[in-house]
């Protein structure tokens, strides 16, 4: 399946209990940190997702109606991003706010306090030649920011243990399996496929999309619901960032969970403890729009 073309664009709802199920895609993990041992392994178990995809047929199927994460489930934290903007995309309170920033170089990701520079620039999509609505957000340190995080006694300054990925979409049946601190953990994917052919196609197509993530596999509190998508317009979720945001040994996430080719919603995942199992929630995202 080519899946790299779909990189750059910005869904069968079903509850499984987790036991030793998974299918494993080709994806690479690697990782900066020695500390870390990521592995891959060969497909286990996946005949529940085969036979749900066997006897679903679009002319029956029923879609979604339930998307996740919830812009109430997003709004815990304030998050954004660096680029250009749209006139309600950045205000000026958040001029006033301070800001953490996720950088990377060649050689570390980091979390560190961050100075914006912000300029007010003409909106190429809505504004006349004479206006200036749009908004440029910058960083004043000259790595690659990766969020925009405000200032909270949950972070510290310091290094993150960051994960890397070969590929950072995870379709239907797919999975990826490794391992950090002595922690299991997988994200998985299930769906429906519109056929077969659609399963194999440079742009897969396929409905009532859940991406998941279990840590320590064996207990259904460890299970946590990523994304929730009952179909996609010419984009996919993308797996943007793993590491230890928050510096409390279990892994955090930033994914782009929108599901339109023209929307971005870069969403952050912090892990808790909610039932004594360590899982994930969504704390906030910065959703942008383009043309």
């Amino acid at each position: 399946m080519n899946i790299n073309k779909l990189t750059t664009l910005k869904c069968v709802g079903l509850t499984l209990a987790f036991t030793s199920f998974l299918a494993c895609n080709n994806s690479h993990p690697t990782t900066d940190s020695a500390s870390n041992i990521v592995t891959q392994e060969t497909p286990i178990l996946d005949t529940v997702i085969s036979e749900i995809l066997n006897e679903s047929a679009l002319d029956t199927l029923v879609l979604d109606s339930t998307y996740f994460p919830s812009e109430s489930q997003k709004s815990f934290m304030n998050l954004k991003t660096v680029g250009i903007f749209h006139s309600d995309e950045f205000s000026s309170e958040d001029m006033d706010r301070n800001w953490m920033g996720i950088f990377k170089n060649e050689d570390s990701t980091y979390i560190t306090d961050a100075l914006l520079d912000v300029s007010r620039i003409n909106d190429p999509v809505l504004d006349d030649d004479d206006q200036q609505t749009g908004w440029e957000i910058k960083t004043v340190n000259q790595d690659e920011c990766i969020l925009l995080i405000e200032q909270s006694d949950w972070y510290e300054s310091g290094k993150i243990d960051a994960i890397n990925f070969d590929e950072n979409q995870i379709f239907p049946k797919d999975t990826i399996r490794f391992k950090h601190n002595d922690h299991e953990y997988s994200l998985y994917a299930i769906g429906v496929y519109e056929n077969e052919a659609a399963e194999n196609a440079e742009w897969p197509i396929f409905y009532n999309y859940k991406l998941y993530l279990t840590i320590n596999p064996g207990y259904i509190a460890n299970q946590s619901l990523i994304a929730a998508i009952p179909r996609f317009d010419d984009a996919m979720v993308e797996l943007l960032f793993c590491g230890d945001i928050d510096n409390d040994g279990f892994l955090d996430f930033i994914f782009n969970t929108s599901a339109h080719y023209n929307e971005t919603a870069i969403t952050l995942y912090l892990s808790w403890w909610p039932y004594n199992y360590p899982t994930v929630r969504p704390v906030g995202s910065h959703f942008s729009v383009g043309c």
